[in-house]
């Protein structure tokens, strides 16, 4: 009974995982996992052009997502593009913005610690012609055809 329990679990995930990856059109470029107290940033940059989309799930706590092309410690103050939804926060990346685009992880106050992973995922040009409403989602941003990962700034 165990036995097919699990089975059945690691059938479901695997499924889960063919379609976000295979049906979707979106591919996984690089990913991030990280842990902050309560009030405080991580910072990294992203070299990569081209069309992307950032998901950032918050494991414990609540993390929210700032961006600028402009501001390398990019923060709630200073920013062109944040999402800070209570729960999974999506962004996306424009060809056209200037690289290198700074990205900061704030770890909200609420909570002591914010346990955290963004994901890089590639939009090819021919998904984002089909999608109008990727521009009414955020008017700035798309992802990269290179595949580097994030460069973290201490």
């Amino acid at each position: 009974m165990k036995h097919s329990y699990f089975k059945n679990i690691f059938f479901i995930l695997f499924i889960y995982f063919f379609l976000n990856t295979f049906v979707s059109g979106h591919k996984l470029i690089s990913s991030v996992t990280g842990e902050l107290d309560g009030g405080n940033f991580s910072y990294y940059r992203l070299n990569d052009k081209g069309i992307f989309k950032l998901v950032l799930v918050s494991h414990e706590g609540d993390a929210d997502i700032y961006v600028s092309d402009k501001e390398k410690m990019v923060d709630y103050s200073n920013y062109d593009l944040q999402s800070t939804t209570y729960g999974d926060d999506i962004i996306f990346i424009n060809k056209d913005i200037n690289r290198p685009v700074y990205i900061s992880i704030y770890a909200h106050p609420y909570y002591h610690k914010t346990i955290f992973t963004m994901y890089q995922y590639e939009i090819s040009n021919k998904e984002t012609e089909n999608l109008k409403e990727f521009n009414d989602f955020n008017d700035d941003l798309y992802f990269s055809n290179s595949y580097n990962d994030f460069n973290k700034i201490d």
